[in-house]
């Protein structure tokens, strides 16, 4: 049945004395506006905060988390960028997705690889060191 049956259908099964109107629900409209956003969690937010205290000996003076913005392929992830002492911007990214959390490494634009975990995906970015 399409939409325009199922509100002859209702309209038809309302009694006669009532005076109102059966709208057509237009089912899809909801996941047509829907977007899944990707987000760093609590626990791998205070992971990150601790893992940021951690690695200033490793030279990585910052971490920031950047809000969710809108991706190319229309996803919408948050990022988390890694800094480190003599650099202005970011040597390492983090993406959250829907796959894992992507790595990658700044300067040379290489993606490490996609990680099931936060601790895993500073793992690879702790035995890579500071520039990949």
């Amino acid at each position: 049945m399409y939409q325009a049956d199922y509100a002859d259908l209702a309209q038809a099964s309302l009694p006669p004395a009532a005076n109102c109107e059966v709208l057509a629900f237009d089912r899809f409209a909801a996941t047509r506006r829907c977007v899944t956003v990707h987000r760093f969690s609590v626990r791998e937010r205070i992971l990150a905060l601790e893992w940021a205290e951690a690695s200033r000996a490793l030279g990585f003076s910052r971490l920031m988390i950047e809000p969710a913005a809108e991706c190319d392929d229309g996803e919408v992830r948050e990022f988390l960028l890694i800094y480190t002492d003599d650099q202005s911007w970011a040597s390492w990214g983090i993406a959250c997705g829907a796959d894992g959390l992507t790595v990658w490494q700044s300067a040379w634009g290489t993606t490490i690889g996609v990680f099931q975990s936060l601790r895993k995906a500073f793992d690879a970015i702790e035995r890579l060191g500071r520039t990949g």
